[in-house]
């Protein structure tokens, strides 16, 4: 029973608040929730995204460190 009250006093808030507020939106709590789930979905994708881009940097940069050895390498050779 204790819960079912307090759903219904917040529930009595909430439309309080929208009709003293018309022209400001008063959101729920799930409303809410959703919109933070929404944000740690985009914040993942860019950190995934920044994995990536890290991950080819230091791919290119191997390969070019790789690349100056070989031709070190071939130049000493020559010498």
């Amino acid at each position: 029973m204790g819960r079912r009250n307090t759903a219904i006093k917040v529930s009595c808030e909430l439309l309080q608040l929208r009709l003293s507020h018309p022209e400001e939106e008063v959101k729920s709590k799930e409303e809410e929730e959703e919109e933070e789930e929404e944000g740690e979905e985009e914040r993942k994708k860019r950190s995934k995204e920044e994995e990536k881009k890290k991950k080819e940097k230091t791919k290119k940069s191997k390969k070019k460190k790789k690349k100056e050895k070989r031709k070190k390498k071939e130049d000493e050779e020559k010498k």
